[in-house]
């Protein structure tokens, strides 16, 4: 069991942190109940399975941290964040659901959820996100985390190519000569024209491919 405290003077004094939650299943709802009340260190604040719950009680501005469902007799969990944020925003949310939907664990954390567990879950799993959450102000569990960014990497923009630059038949002579070691005495000679034509043709091929050496080239040939 997470025991937590804080030194007054050399005094260990306990720390009582206020908990509601809002879930629909009776069962589950009053399994978390027995599981705060044999705590020290927690106290429940409310409990119920409707989010109107929430703005009944008389006791909700004690609230330090919300265990919230994502569907509610009377509502959805995630769409109510933001309101349960401007009416308590210190309030940490541990967001609970069997929705498997990744993009709803991504818009949860999004609105300001401290927390993400999906169902079924074990007493341990709540305890380590309360642990997590008490001293970093979040958690994920690795399987959750490895879905959040499998859901964050596909929903970002990928980036599409460029056109590839086009060097001119003469200009892809000259490289490729370049890219084999050839000086440009050699490749002058080998071309019958003069050095400072390959001086010339290497220079707009070093600025179309946009690189400085030879061995930039090499690279970027075996791309064209």
């Amino acid at each position: 069991m997470l025991v937590l405290s804080d030194i007054y003077g050399g005094v260990a004094k306990e720390i009582i942190f206020y908990v509601g939650i809002i879930e629909d299943d009776i069962a589950l709802r009053s399994t978390l109940e027995n599981y705060f009340a044999l705590r020290d260190d927690f106290k429940i604040v409310f409990s119920g399975g409707r989010l109107a719950d929430i703005f009944q009680t008389r006791l909700a501005h004690k609230l330090d941290y919300l265990i919230l469902d994502e569907h509610l007799e009377d509502g959805s969990g995630s769409k109510m964040i933001g309101k349960l944020r401007k009416h308590h925003p210190d309030v940490k949310i541990v967001f609970i659901s069997g929705d498997q939907n990744a993009q709803l664990m991504l818009s949860v954390l999004r609105a300001g959820a401290a927390s993400f567990i999906y169902k079924p879950f074990s007493l341990q799993d709540l305890a380590n996100s309360f642990e997590g959450i008490i001293e970093n102000g979040s958690f994920l569990k690795p399987n959750a985390i490895t879905r959040l960014l499998k859901i964050i990497d596909e929903s970002e923009p990928k980036k599409t190519a460029g056109p590839q630059p086009k060097l001119s038949d003469k200009e892809r002579v000259v490289a490729d000569h370049i890219a084999d070691g050839k000086t440009y005495k050699e490749i002058a000679e080998l071309l019958s024209v003069s050095v400072h034509a390959i001086n010339y043709h290497t220079k707009n091929i070093y600025t179309k491919l946009n690189i400085t050496s030879r061995h930039q080239l090499s690279k970027k040939l075996n791309t064209l």
